[in-house]
């Protein structure tokens, strides 16, 4: 198996322009979903709290889903309870997903959208080109003097939208 690049958005359909009202002339594409996984595993954490980068999400981009799946179960020494998580563009910020608390079971977190970014990425105030995305953690209930187990899988899933911003571009 191998991988495809492509530099745009990925449109699919067989008909690109309406040229009437009868099925089989009306346009009937439609934009890819993309998605982007990291994994994080117990020796990415700092026990000082942090921020793991995700990736990039293209300029125009439109988010249209975010998964946070505990695939291990965090174990700490110290006192620690759990991790709080946020996904932000930048280290200290939480445009994507604001702060979850405490959490610390295997499971998928219930995300709550910040509607304004999740629209067009290009909407985070300052960004002009693609925007990273960060996972950003504290530790709930104190410092952890080590961390024995615990893993997440950040999904991000979002529509590329064409370079003017557009999700059907017009007929040339």
């Amino acid at each position: 198996m191998s991988f495809d690049t492509c530099s745009g958005p990925l449109r699919s359909g067989t008909v690109f322009w309406t040229t009437g009202t009868v099925p089989g002339t009306v346009q009937n594409t439609g934009l890819a979903t993309l998605n982007q996984v990291v994994e994080v595993l117990p020796a990415d954490w700092d026990p000082t709290g942090g921020s793991i980068f995700l990736g990039m999400l293209p300029q125009y981009s439109q988010i249209t889903n975010i998964f946070i799946d505990v695939v291990q179960a965090f174990i700490f020494t110290g006192g620690t309870t759990g991790v709080d998580l946020s996904i932000g563009s930048t280290t200290l910020t939480t445009e994507f997903v604001p702060v979850i608390n405490n959490v610390s079971a295997v499971g998928r977190e219930v995300v709550q959208p910040q509607v304004q970014y999740w629209i067009d990425v290009d909407r985070v105030p300052g960004a002009t080109t693609d925007v990273p995305a960060y996972l950003n953690y504290t530790f709930a209930g104190g410092v952890p003097t080590a961390i024995l187990a615990g893993a997440v899988a950040v999904t991000i899933q979002y529509i590329q939208k064409g370079p003017d911003g557009t999700m059907n571009p017009k007929q040339s």
